[in-house]
């Protein structure tokens, strides 16, 4: 099991967005924390890092195998996501 940790600023965010959604992305934290590549998980390309969907949001992370540990660096829409990195 790989443990999950958020930026201060995703943390911030998430807990700024309506109930529904903040259900929907912590599932796929969850889900991370399993499996940190799950299924339709996609490598970034320009930059080092895996991206994941979650609705109409995306997930932008690290993975360090060795700690086993999931550095989620941006929540947030897809719109957003690809402008930040």
């Amino acid at each position: 099991m790989y443990k999950v940790i958020l930026k201060r600023e995703v943390d911030k965010w998430l807990a700024g967005v309506p109930a529904h959604i903040q259900r929907e992305l912590v599932a796929a934290l969850v889900t991370l924390g399993e499996t940190p590549r799950p299924s339709g998980c996609r490598k970034l390309r320009a930059e080092q890092g895996w991206r994941i969907r979650a609705g109409n949001y995306r997930i932008i992370y690290d993975i360090d195998d060795d700690a086993q540990v999931v550095d989620v660096r941006f929540i947030g829409p897809r719109s957003a996501a690809y402008r930040r990195f």
